[in-house]
């Protein structure tokens, strides 16, 4: 607006583009039109010219020439068209039109293309999706887009998308003056928020917020279980989420198999509660190393763990088969034996217990004597 001083005689009711005389010897203030087909232009010059009547007639000063100054854009649209084109990626449309009707002759050219722009030749060069049409009759469309920016039209605008601003993943990609813009890089699963900035040399201005999520994708960067033995035939085995679930985790398959051998075997399949499970399968043998890996899903598909490996514990020897004895003397024997089917843990000793065989069953024949040999499996 500008401001000047008049000496005036009275007051009137000012109008818009009018000046405001109020007292004698005070500010005379002039506003610009409201309506926006009149709207002052940033970084515009105008002449302003007073005049002043009476009943014998009316004066006119000379022209007054003012540039109004740079400012940031206004008015700024959030987003109109948010597509979300994968996980890691998503399409941002913005848009600076305002309400129209726009009415189309016969004979005129116009265009139209699906997820595109429609283009008509009127008094106004407006461009609108197809989700904004609201209907299409006779010679004429009606559709709906958001207001104009305020904006200095001989300035370049510049575009950046804002995403989640303000926050420590915060990011800024530049659009240039292009006003759609693939956002790609992003995470997956992962909620945004999308703001528009546009830009001129006085400054740039910021417009509301709209909000979005990227699609799922396999889960990530899931490490191994712990795997702990609770006995000779009992495992214990708990797991973590993957770092990156990228999606809702709907199931955990816990797979099994003896360590050297591709005998694999799914040993559990979670859906819901801790992330834990107790191996008590009759397949798990006393003193054998298993391992384990985890598999999470998704909607969108699965990761499995690296392998994780335990030793069950021990348990006592199973399956030892009789010695065998030769004589070697009046007075010694020679035994000779196996270890065990089953060691079931490591063999330390051997414990062999004798007695005299009586043949005369009155005779007391109940003193046995033991003996301990060493890890070697033959003894006198």
């Amino acid at each position: 607006m500008l401001v000047t001083e008049l000496e005036s005689a009275g007051s009137v009711q000012p109008q818009q583009g009018q000046v405001e005389p109020q007292t004698a010897t005070e500010h005379i203030v002039y506003h610009c039109p409201a309506s926006p087909q009149e709207l002052c232009r940033l970084l515009q010059k105008y002449v302003y010219e007073l005049v002043a009547s009476t009943g014998g007639g009316s004066g006119r000063s000379d022209g007054y020439v003012i540039q109004t100054p740079t400012a940031s854009p206004e008015r700024i649209p959030p987003p109109y068209n948010v597509t979300i084109t994968g996980p890691r990626s998503l399409k941002v449309r913005n848009s600076k039109v305002g309400l129209r009707t726009a009415i189309v002759r016969a004979g005129q050219s116009q265009s139209y293309q699906e997820g595109g722009a429609l283009s008509l030749q009127t008094d106004r060069e407006v461009d609108v999706t197809s989700q904004n049409t609201s209907a299409l009759l006779s010679g004429r469309i009606m559709f709906l887009y958001d207001p104009r920016e305020v904006f200095n039209t001989n300035l370049p605008l510049e575009y950046n998308v804002l995403l989640n601003a303000g926050s420590e993943q915060a990011l800024i990609r530049a659009a240039g003056r292009d006003q759609f813009l693939l956002l790609e890089g992003l995470e997956p699963f992962t909620p945004y928020q999308i703001r528009i900035q546009a830009c001129q040399q006085g400054g740039c201005g910021v417009g509301a917020s709209v909000y979005t999520q990227t699609s799922e994708a396999p889960p990530e960067l899931l490490d191994p279980p712990t795997v702990t033995a609770a006995g000779p035939a009992v495992i214990d085995v708990s797991w973590r989420p993957p770092r990156k679930p990228n999606g809702l985790i709907t199931a955990y398959l816990i797979h099994r198999r003896p360590v050297g051998t591709q005998e694999e075997q799914l040993a559990f399949v979670w859906s819901q509660g801790p992330l834990e499970f107790t191996d008590a399968s009759e397949a798990l043998q006393p003193f054998s190393e298993y391992e384990y890996y985890v598999q999470a899903r998704n909607s969108r598909g699965s990761a499995h763990s690296p392998w994780a490996s335990t030793l069950t514990m021990e348990s006592e020897p199973e399956g030892m088969a009789l010695p065998a004895t030769t004589p070697t003397s009046a007075y010694s024997v020679l035994l000779n034996w196996t270890q065990p089917d089953l060691p079931n843990g490591i063999i330390s000793q051997y414990r062999v217990v004798y007695q005299r065989h009586q043949s005369d069953p009155t005779l007391n024949a109940s003193i046995v004597t033991a003996l301990t040999v060493p890890t070697p499996q033959s003894g006198v």
